[in-house]
């Protein structure tokens, strides 16, 4: 500490210059120098204009420094503690700044660029963060206009972009208001992306992150402009940029393909389809786009499904409209991957419900299966041109395939289709077991289209193919089963009868199989039977043969339940459609089928039809009427009906013939064969004086007592008789069984007696 006289010393020191105010200078109101008005009359000095604007930094020329001295107050304020002074100045701001309406002015915009990105960009930005919802409002709209009018809105990006992505930015979001949210990203998809360009890279992360919580964010309207700000960074920005960015993009807008509303679902499309348009990766195709658009091809909104299509078709290299750009096709590199996995996608279109989908779809595949053929080796284009040159010519097409496919597509579809047919027939395959009826309809549809366009390709996949088809054909799912017998029927076009007809018979008479196994290889069968018949396939004695055995069976038909009886009915009248006047070699043994299943006691409707079939059959054999088959086989069949006689149960199969055949013979014919009949009935019928006479000495029941010979086979025999004979037992039905078994006892009367 000093002495006494230092202080005292410091004390007179001579005082230096007052100090001034600073900061204060551009308040309007306050002046930190004094001044001298000049006298009336006297002149100011004229300072040279020249030196004038050197004196002045450019930062504070006139306009400018008289405009931020109007603002300069609001600007504090922005600051102030008080709410409502806050909330006052952010609007003054916006209505001196970025007039609307009617008090509109014409400002000069590098001056609004000055001021904004100058000293007022920082307070204003703050505001984002502000307790006050207004506040945050005004800020949010004073930020749109700014950007959406300054020519330099990148100079706004190092301030503004931290800001929002703190608010928005992060998990959870801290913006509580959705009205704030949709004004942050419309912010950041609008002007923000589509006016800075390249000076938008080095903010890229935080835009992204900002992107995907509006992707995230449960009001549907933001999700809608997160769409739109992907859409925007694709036109904006080169794909290098945007390609490390891909898996959060992704992870973020996928979920919003099965969003409740039809539009988001539609934007999110779109919003995929600009990004897949600048280049994604093969991974990320197969192993997360195309399982999340897959379930878009049965949407329940039309938008959604053309959306869906148009996307999946511009992805594999087919063209767009002109009003929607080009799309260039997917590299070499990833060509086959892409294929592989929405190939099956994009021809789910061809059996949509709506027609103009199934044109668009067919059109696509004409645009890809040219760039396929353009971007093939020589080799491969020889295949194709042999390929074409063996394909069915437009003569040859079915006429009755359906729309799309009433005319025959290119070839160079079809080649690209057998072309990738071993890669993508497996996985539709093991769709058809899938346990959700979407997936299991979805790949049904697909495999017919695939065989249509593959036309004779999957003859080499049949033992792989057959079996899922069968079983498929038995769905739950009544649309799922409907086209899968479809697929079969376009087998059975394409395919030459000689390769599936043999696995179709292994399948149909396998001794093992659970009825309802058989029933659908029946059905399968059946389809592909009546379109080789369709297409006028030859089918050769052998085959035949093969095909007739495996019908003729005890496993086939041994079946008595309605619907495998009905299936077995169907087979028989295919084949006899698809042979034609072959079938007098086998006529013998389809007659029996035919009157197996006339005896069916489970419908009468059955049995009606069995009848026609019969009639059906006759006339390919060249004769007039169902007597015409009796004169030439029933002899024959009854003959080889009573070599098991002692066998027949109450359900065995020859029994039910048997009596069917003596109502199905004309008179004549019955004449004959009465003598043999009348043996067949003596040998079932029970003998009741040896029955009595075993009940008594045998504590077993007698084996005489056949459980077929009940009195609707006696009466069947007695009206056979009657039809013969003119004549018959009188008396009641007790006198009838009566005789019978009076004949039984006594044969050789009994034929006597039938012979007069």
């Amino acid at each position: 500490m000093g002495s006494i006289d230092d202080f005292w010393r410091q004390l007179n020191v001579k005082k230096g210059p007052k100090a001034t105010l600073s900061g204060l200078s551009n308040i309007p109101g306050l002046t930190t120098h004094s001044r001298t008005l000049p006298a009336k009359g006297s002149a100011s000095p004229a300072l040279p204009a020249a030196r004038f604007a050197a004196a002045l930094a450019p930062s504070e020329l006139p306009d400018q420094q008289g405009l931020q001295a109007s603002i300069q107050r609001d600007i504090n304020c922005l600051t102030d503690q008080d709410r409502n002074l806050r909330r006052t100045a952010i609007s003054q701001l916006k209505s001196k700044l970025f007039p609307d309406g009617e008090n509109q002015k014409a400002q000069d915009v590098q001056l609004l660029q000055q001021i904004v990105s100058g000293p007022m960009l920082v307070p204003v930005v703050r505001l984002l963060g502000d307790p006050v919802e207004k506040c945050r409002e005004g800020s949010l709209t004073l930020l749109a206009s700014a950007a959406e009018q300054l020519p330099e809105p990148a100079a706004l990006l190092s301030c503004l972009m931290p800001a929002v992505a703190d608010r928005m930015g992060d998990v959870p979001v801290e913006e509580p208001s959705e009205e704030l949210r949709l004004a942050i990203i419309r912010l950041i998809a609008g002007p923000v992306i589509l006016r800075s360009g390249q000076c938008l890279l080095p903010y890229l992360t935080l835009v992204v992150k900002v992107v995907c919580r509006a992707l995230e964010d449960p009001f549907h309207d933001i999700k809608k402009a997160g769409c739109s700000a992907i859409a925007n960074l694709c036109k904006q920005l080169p794909s290098d940029a945007l390609r490390p960015q891909h898996d959060a993009l992704l992870a973020s807008l996928l979920p919003n393909l099965g969003h409740q509303h039809s539009r988001v679902r539609v934007s999110t499309l779109a919003a995929l389809d600009t990004l897949v348009t600048k280049g994604v990766s093969e991974q990320a195709m197969v192993q997360v786009i195309a399982p999340a658009v897959k379930p878009l091809v049965c949407d329940r909104a039309s938008a959604v499904k053309e959306q869906c299509f148009a996307a999946v078709g511009s992805w594999l290299g087919a063209s767009r409209p002109a009003d929607k750009g080009g799309c260039s096709p997917p590299s070499s590199a990833h060509r086959r991957a892409f294929l592989v996995e929405l190939l099956p996608v994009l021809l789910l279109g061809l059996t949509d419900e709506s027609s103009s989908i199934r044109d668009a779809t067919m059109s696509r595949l004409k645009d890809i299966g040219q760039m396929h053929a353009d971007m093939q080796s020589a080799d491969d284009r020889l295949k194709s041109n042999d390929f074409a040159s063996s394909s069915h010519s437009q003569a040859s097409w079915p006429a009755s395939f359906t729309h799309p496919f009433q005319a025959q597509p290119a070839a160079t579809t079809q080649h690209m289709v057998q072309d990738i047919l071993p890669a993508i027939l497996p996985s539709v395959v093991t769709d058809l077991r899938e346990w959700t009826v979407a997936l299991r309809l979805n790949a049904a549809r697909c495999l017919q289209s695939i065989f249509v366009l593959a036309g004779a390709a999957p003859s080499a996949h049949l033992p792989h193919l057959l079996s899922p088809l069968c079983s498929a054909a038995g769905d739950e799912e009544e649309q799922v089963a409907h086209y899968v017998v479809q697929a079969a029927q376009v087998l059975g076009a394409f395919v030459k009868l000689g390769h599936w007809l043999p696995l179709m018979v292994d399948s149909v008479a396998a001794p093992q199989a659970s009825l309802p196994t058989r029933v659908n290889a029946l059905v399968v069968l059946s389809a592909m039977l009546h379109a080789a018949g369709v297409v006028q396939q030859s089918v050769d004695s052998e085959q035949l043969l093969l095909l007739v055995g495996a019908l003729c069976s005890d496993a086939v038909r041994g079946v008595d339940q309605a619907p495998a009886q009905q299936q077995l009915l169907a087979v028989i009248y295919n084949t006899i459609s698809l042979a034609g006047g072959q079938c007098s070699l086998l006529s013998q043994q389809l007659w029996l089928l035919l009157l197996q299943l006339q005896a069916s006691e489970s419908s009468q409707e059955l049995a009606m039809q069995a009848a026609t079939a019969s009639q059906r059959l006759a006339a390919a054999c060249g004769q007039s009427s169902i007597a015409g088959l009796a004169a030439m086989h029933a002899p024959s069949l009854t003959s080889a009906l009573a070599q098991n006689v002692d066998s027949w149960t109450a359900h065995s199969p020859d029994c039910h013939v048997f009596s069917v055949l003596l109502l199905s013979c004309p008179g004549t014919t019955l004449s004959a064969l009465i003598p043999q009949a009348l043996q067949i009935t003596c040998s079932i019928l029970p003998d009741p004086e040896r029955s009595v006479e075993a009940e008594s000495t045998c504590c077993h029941p007698p084996k005489a007592c056949c459980p077929i010979m009940h009195c609707d086979v006696v009466s069947l025999f007695v009206t056979a008789w009657a039809i013969c004979t003119d004549q018959g037992p009188q008396g009641n039905h007790a006198d009838t069984v009566s005789v019978l078994q009076y004949w039984c006892r006594h044969p050789k009367h009994a034929l006597q007696k039938v012979c007069l």
